[in-house]
């Protein structure tokens, strides 16, 4: 072969070079946008918001894996007339719902109130994605009916808000849910295993199960048909059955890219809309569950 022809098929120094530039400018694209979205990392590590309004005053909560916002609110002025509702003994209906939905309502009616905790997650997206927000309400002896928001105030910090939860989740009897059989609970088990939590199910020690009530599954059987509603979506069911309309409530398509904002500016008054996004969105949670078991009581 010819020697000429051998040194042409040899990329140039320049060539080499531009690459190797290439190749750089792509790892720092890849860096960044990882500093931004993976959860063991901050956008900007130590930068706290700029100006926090009232609804941030939480309580810093700090557990092994890590710090976050710990803001709780009073639910019982919200939930009095819903409480009114359940039966003292009810009387089951059957055919209504399945064997076992109609066994997991009646664990529901017996641990309530103290075994009973209700859940919402706030997320950056759908799956893979980190969650920044877990709602909980739950009934507090000295306080009542109360919403406790483990709020992550940068990507780094959603292993403690998923810890938290754990550690509700493993004192109570009942989780209930919208929806969250197949979102919620299994988004939060993923982020967990993401970062390596050790999982309730995983301790080796036995211990009672912890019955899991998805509200949507039960409104679907029981209103959707015969109430003629135009779909099940929790806002509707809240309008339609607790005869209730939220004003300037942040619409849930919006909610990772407010995050978003706040985790690069500091500005808190969207993540405001958020928490009361959330805690409306328990409130309803827990009416509806209460209004199911009256429509299934004799």
């Amino acid at each position: 072969m010819d020697r000429h022809a051998v040194l042409v098929e040899k990329p140039s120094i320049a060539e080499r070079r531009l690459n190797r530039d290439t190749v750089q400018r792509l790892r720092r694209v890849i860096a960044a946008i990882r500093r931004g979205f993976e959860p063991g990392r901050t956008a900007r590590p130590g930068r706290r918001p700029r100006r926090q309004s009232s609804e941030l005053a939480g309580v810093p909560v700090r557990l092994p894996e890590g710090e976050c916002l710990l803001l709780r609110r009073r639910a019982t002025p919200f939930l009095r007339r819903g409480l009114h509702l359940v039966p003292d003994k009810p009387d089951w209906r059957p055919g209504l719902l399945h064997t076992q939905q109609l066994h997991e309502l009646h664990i529901l009616h017996e641990a309530l109130p103290h075994g009973v905790v209700y859940m919402d997650l706030e997320t950056c997206g759908l799956k893979a994605r980190p969650v920044f927000l877990v709602g909980l309400l739950h009934f507090d002896t000295a306080d009542g009916w109360v919403v406790d928001q483990y709020f992550a105030r940068h990507y780094g910090e959603e292993a403690a808000i998923l810890q938290a939860f754990w550690n509700r989740f493993r004192d109570s009897r009942v989780l209930v849910t919208f929806n969250g059989k197949a979102f919620d609970f299994p988004f939060i088990v993923d982020r967990s295993r993401y970062h390596r939590l050790k999982l309730p199910s995983a301790t080796g020690r036995r211990r009672r199960e912890i019955v899991h009530c998805d509200v949507l599954l039960y409104a679907r059987r029981l209103w959707k048909y015969r109430l003629d509603l135009p779909d099940c979506r929790l806002q509707t069911l809240e309008w339609c059955l607790c005869g209730r309309e939220r004003e300037q409530d942040i619409p849930g398509r919006e909610i990772p890219l407010a995050y978003e904002r706040f985790v690069r500016t500091g500005r808190s008054d969207e993540i405001a809309r958020i928490l009361n996004h959330n805690f409306y969105d328990l409130v309803t949670l827990a009416e509806l569950s209460f209004r199911v078991l009256s429509d299934l009581s004799g």
